[in-house]
């Protein structure tokens, strides 16, 4: 799992109530302390589902 993570101050990432987005990833990279690097695009709608006990 991803959790996006943004260092410092500026412009909100994401607003308050903002939509969810489905997203594809097109590259990543990996540093040598181990920090991933992911860049995505946008996949259009979220698909949702259920999930079985």
């Amino acid at each position: 799992m991803t959790h996006p993570m943004i260092l410092g101050q500026g412009k909100k990432v994401f607003v308050d109530g903002a939509a969810p987005r489905a997203f594809t990833l097109v590259d990543s990279k990996v540093g040598s302390k181990g920090i991933i690097a992911a860049w995505y695009i946008r996949a259009g709608a979220v698909e949702t589902g259920t999930i079985a006990v």
